[in-house]
């Protein structure tokens, strides 16, 4: 097995005394173990230069977690959301929203420049990219920092490439050479460009809601609610169903004074009764007359039998009238009113 000595650009281990074989850095590299520094020491496989290297200056202090290089920080406008890329390995974000799910935990920070932050907490967080949503996990919440930070660790994977394009743009492309990120780099910094996905809110208006209501068949607000669980029908008001549900309208004006028999004759359907009778009878007609105040009952099973049954009480009272008056000209019923 071939083996590499200390003096090969790349030392796996800050002991100098210890190997490693080739085949184990190969297949680091094919997982994402890229070369990275730690603290108090600088890695000479790293892009950046020795001088430049924030590592050098930390102490090894195990209790604190140190950021490293390729950050990526956010900023929001009212168009898009902006990742400045600055060089880290661990992300954080400042805004609690972005968050599918999180989990409170304290955790102290420490900084390049040997300054310290804490973390609220450690969640998931989902981008909207070009074409599809980017979850990130094991992000940590700083409600007080400046930048979202995003690891370019978290978003690159094997296979991915940075192109670079005119007028100072890239693109993230995937194994399949498809875009996962665009942005600029201006600024020195990888820019990178967020789409911000707004989802658009319909408002229901009384026309619409009765329109709703009238087109399946007018059901009950219990009915309704359960068909158009996400509408709001609780100030709901059908003329239809309200005119329905009066049980008796009060009459507000006045009949004239008859001056002769069945000049005025009342009707008035009543029922269904809950508890029908031995026959089976549930509803039952009156009818009176105005001048006479003579009355006259008719039991029926359905409605479908007014109109029979009237007719055949008017009938009778006509020939009530007749055996009584002996006046063939006064025994036609003249006028006839109901309620219901």
């Amino acid at each position: 097995m071939e083996s590499i000595t200390p003096t090969q650009p790349w030392p796996p281990q800050r002991t100098k005394n210890k190997t490693i074989t080739t085949s184990k850095i190969k297949k680091r590299r094919q997982d994402g173990d890229y070369p990275k520094c730690s603290p108090g020491w600088h890695n000479s496989l790293t892009k950046h230069d020795e001088s430049e290297c924030n590592f050098l200056k930390l102490d090894k202090n195990k209790n604190l977690k140190p950021i490293q290089s390729l950050v990526l920080s956010t900023t929001e406008t009212s168009m898009n959301q902006k990742i400045l890329n600055s060089g880290a390995t661990t992300s954080m974000f400042n805004n609690p929203s972005l968050f599918t799910n999180f989990t409170p935990r304290t955790q102290t920070i420490k900084l390049g420049d040997r300054s310290t932050i804490h973390a609220a907490g450690t969640g998931t967080i989902k981008l909207g990219l070009h074409h599809f949503f980017l979850e990130l996990k094991n992000f940590l919440l700083i409600k007080y920092l400046d930048y979202n930070l995003i690891s370019l660790g978290a978003i690159m994977k094997p296979k991915f490439k940075i192109i670079t394009k005119e007028k100072e743009t890239f693109n993230l492309l995937d194994h399949n050479n498809e875009l996962i990120l665009h942005g600029t780099y201006n600024t020195g910094n990888f820019e990178l460009t967020i789409n911000q996905h707004k989802a658009l809110a319909i408002k229901i208006t009384d026309q619409i809601r009765k329109t709703l209501h009238q087109l399946t068949g007018d059901p009950s607000l219990e009915y309704l609610k359960k068909m158009f669980p996400s509408h709001n029908f609780d100030n709901l008001i059908c003329n239809t169903c309200s005119l329905a549900k009066i049980t008796k309208n009060l009459f507000k004006g006045h009949f004239p004074i008859p001056k002769q028999k069945l000049q005025f004759l009342h009707g008035e359907l009543s029922g269904p009764i809950k508890t029908p009778s031995n026959s089976g009878y549930k509803y039952f007609l009156r009818v009176m007359d105005s001048y006479r105040r003579y009355s006259g009952v008719v039991f029926l099973r359905a409605k479908s039998d007014v109109e029979f049954q009237l007719q055949k009480l008017i009938i009778q009272i006509e020939f009530k009238v007749i055996q009584e008056s002996q006046n063939l000209y006064q025994i036609m019923v003249l006028n006839l009113k109901t309620k219901n």
